[in-house]
């Protein structure tokens, strides 16, 4: 695979191999460049170059189908659509945004980190 983006499982082999991990929470300063200010350490920023971010927490496109259901309105010659199916894509808008708490692991004597998740 090569895509130049660490892998879960490169995180949780440096986690084994590199001591104790560490679950810490903080909040995301800036979203481009990312830079997350660690909880209860006002001199603990992380930024890129250390931390991971999964791409479910980044804007991403992803195929999809859509089939059945119903839609509002009426079409050009003034029926209803009841019955039908769309492939295509679709583009989710979920990246961290400042201002967003998030649970973060730290790895590799926190030299590395791996953003979890928000809070809540």
């Amino acid at each position: 695979m090569e895509s130049g983006k660490t892998s879960l499982k490169q995180v949780i082999q440096g986690i084994s191999g590199a001591g104790a991990a560490e679950v810490l929470q903080g909040t995301v300063l800036t979203a481009s460049p990312l830079k997350i200010q660690i909880a209860g350490d006002e001199k603990h920023t992380v930024g890129p170059n250390i931390t991971v971010v999964p791409e479910h927490l980044t804007d991403y496109t992803a195929g999809c189908t859509i089939s059945g259901g119903s839609v509002s309105g009426t079409t050009s010659d003034g029926s209803t659509l009841t019955d039908f199916s769309y492939t295509g894509s679709i583009t989710v808008h979920n990246a961290l945004r400042a201002g967003d708490q998030v649970h973060v692991l730290s790895y590799n004597g926190r030299k590395q980190y791996f953003v979890l998740g928000r809070v809540g």
